[in-house]
């Protein structure tokens, strides 16, 4: 899944998601002028950011903004995702899953 905000500061969408590289989970963001046509993926942190184990089944990410769906200027966002509590396999921890985040930049 993704998450879309505005950024009213460059008058552009910015769409949140996470792409499995092999390794682990990737989060990046992609641009818009109109909402319906989007940039390349542009990556936000590589290597150990987001751990593996949150694979199990997705990240499903989530970022912070204000009540209206906009990025909030000079202020961190975080880009929450959801795992397996601990990280163990989803059958061991049936319903027993964590929120975990980092904090981006609001100038992606």
């Amino acid at each position: 899944s993704v998450d879309v905000k505005f950024d009213p500061a460059s008058g552009l969408f910015f769409m949140f998601e996470s792409d499995f590289d092999g390794q682990g989970w990737i989060p990046r963001y992609r641009t818009s002028a109109d909402g319906i046509n989007w940039s390349t993926p542009n990556v936000i942190c590589s290597g150990a950011c987001v751990p593996a184990a949150a694979s199990l089944p997705g990240v499903n990410p989530g970022v912070s903004g204000d009540a209206s769906g906009y990025i909030i200027p000079n202020t961190p966002m975080l880009f929450g995702f959801m795992a397996p509590y601990n990280f163990q396999a989803p059958s061991s921890t049936w319903g027993q899953w964590n929120l975990w985040g980092l904090l981006i930049s609001s100038s992606p």
